[in-house]
């Protein structure tokens, strides 16, 4: 099983611009040092390599795979799994849950809570 073989540290970080809107990003690192991160609200996707590290593209010029890891991509172009961790997202197009964590919203639409731990 992936999710077993690669260890994800969980990191979280908060900016939040209160005038104009927030910005969060959950962040984490393959056993390997690999760090990858996702926008909760844009879905904006980024991810480092390491030395030696062969990068893949798909069809659409997207990161297939950053050496060993695996990148997937749902039907609307969104990260759906990196590796062994899964991506969810709600009917807003918003991320839901990124591995073990889960995002909740409030009624307007802006970050409630955020829990858990990306494994």
């Amino acid at each position: 099983m992936k999710k077993l073989l690669l260890i994800f540290t969980f990191l979280l970080c908060l900016d939040y611009n209160h005038t104009l809107s927030q910005d969060l990003k959950i962040k984490w690192e393959d056993s390997k040092g690999r760090k990858f991160s996702i926008n909760i609200v844009s879905g904006d996707f980024k991810w480092s390599s390491l030395k030696g590290d062969k990068i893949n593209y798909n069809s659409s010029g997207k990161v297939k795979s950053v050496g060993n890891t695996n990148i997937l991509y749902n039907y609307s172009g969104k990260v759906k799994s990196v590796g062994g961790v899964s991506i969810y997202y709600n009917n807003s197009g918003k991320v839901k849950s990124v591995g073990g964590v889960s995002v909740y919203y409030n009624n307007s639409g802006k970050v409630k809570s955020v829990g858990g731990t990306v494994y």
